[in-house]
Parts: C-alpha cells; sequence; structure tokens
C-alpha cells in the first residue's frame, strides 16, 4: 500500500470528527438555535475557575454531533463505490451512525476536555495552546471510535501530525476569510 493511500484513507476515516470540530466552532452563527447557545459548564466553577468558559455550548456539541453523523452517513452512501471502499478501513455498510457518532462526540468531548485544562491553567477562552488546542479532539475521537473499529498505531501516527497541521492550516484560513476572529 502506498503512503499517499494510507494518508487519504485516514483522512476519509477522520472526516466526521474534522465535521464535528469544524461546525461545532461555526455554530455560533446559527441564529435560529440561539437560545441552546448555553455553555454546557452552565456557568459552574471548579477551585475557583469556570470548568469550560463560554465557547463550549449545547448548540455547538448538538450542530457538530449533528454533522459528524451527516459525514458518517454520506461516507455509507459513497461506500457503494469501488473507490470509496478502496479508501475505507471501515465497513461503513454496518455500524456508519454509530462511528459518526463516537467520532463526533470523540472529538467535541476531547475539545472541552483542552478548555478544562486551559481553564485549570488560567488561559482565557479564545487563546492558544499549542498542540493541545491541535490535537485534543482528534486524540478523542480515535478513542472514543477504538469502542467499535480498532485503532492500530499507524492510524495514529498519520493522524496527529497531520490533524495538527491540517488544524492549523483551516483556522488560518478562517481566519483570513473572516469566519473565525483569532488564527487559532
Amino acid at each position: 500500500m502506498s503512503i499517499f493511500l494510507f494518508l487519504i484513507q485516514c483522512i476519509w476515516f477522520a472526516l466526521p470528527a474534522y465535521a464535528a470540530n469544524i461546525f461545532a466552532s461555526l455554530s455560533a452563527e446559527v441564529k435560529f438555535l440561539q437560545i441552546l447557545g448555553f455553555p454546557i459548564d452552565f456557568y459552574q466553577q471548579w477551585k475557583g475557575k469556570r470548568i469550560l468558559g463560554d465557547n463550549k455550548t449545547i448548540r455547538g456539541f448538538l450542530i457538530g454531533t449533528f454533522f459528524a453523523i451527516l459525514v458518517s452517513f454520506f461516507q455509507h452512501i459513497l461506500f457503494k463505490n469501488e473507490l470509496i471502499r478502496k479508501i475505507s478501513f471501515f465497513d461503513y455498510s454496518k455500524n456508519f451512525l454509530l462511528l459518526g457518532f463516537l467520532l463526533g462526540l470523540g472529538a467535541l468531548v476531547g475539545d472541552s476536555f483542552g478548555s478544562f485544562i486551559k481553564r485549570r491553567l488560567n488561559i482565557p477562552c479564545g487563546e492558544r495552546f499549542l498542540l493541545l488546542d491541535q490535537l485534543s479532539f482528534i486524540c478523542f475521537a480515535l478513542l472514543f471510535a477504538s469502542f467499535i473499529y480498532p485503532i492500530n498505531i499507524k492510524i495514529w501516527l498519520v493522524l496527529l501530525p497531520l490533524t495538527f497541521l491540517l488544524h492549523i492550516v483551516v483556522n488560518h484560513l478562517a481566519f483570513y476569510l473572516k469566519i473565525k476572529k483569532a488564527k487559532w
């Protein structure tokens, strides 16, 4: 198997997690769901500090998880194509909704874990923390997905540096397109 093919396979597998992470952060733009823009930590504190902060909302969790499942559904539909079957680690004819849910939920829990750590270290909401910001979501997504699909070490070794780079590129692009307020 070529390295390029394996790289494409890894990206294809991680797409629901990437979608969850991207659409959760864009969810603030969905005005008709403004009522769900409530922080998932319900403004609670732990040891005098917010648990997560204002940026982790019920709306973000719902929209992020929805899009992860939606991407997995499209992967399922496209799985009928021979080329798609070749780039798929996972058999999308079975348990595809569960995989999308686990990758999406894992990504959002991982991102929230990163926020939790940042609050403990007195890093304000929206400020960057190199590596934690880029990798916490994919680590948790892969951990959650491993409940139904064994994630071998090669997938981890490709997705961690790849996600790190993609995260930086996508966030810079979103900043320059005025979609995000910060480059990270």
